[in-house]
């Protein structure tokens, strides 16, 4: 999954954004964004184990 940080344009103050999965999530700075990336990343690439029923209905073999 891509994790983007963008810089918003706004005339009364700058937001960031943090985008991923078609969703964006809004900073009032740049380094809580960096952050918040920077976080989800680490989460989203960690390794992620499959739940013991998944894994013993996966090995059960249709008639």
């Amino acid at each position: 999954m891509s994790v983007k940080v963008e810089r918003l344009s706004n005339q009364r103050e700058e937001l960031w954004s943090v985008c991923f999965g078609g969703r964006n999530i809004q900073f009032r700075d740049e380094q809580s964004a960096w952050d918040y990336a920077a976080t989800l990343k680490e989460r989203i690439e960690a390794p992620h184990a499959l739940p013991e029923e998944v894994v013993a209905e996966s090995a059960i073999e249709p008639d």
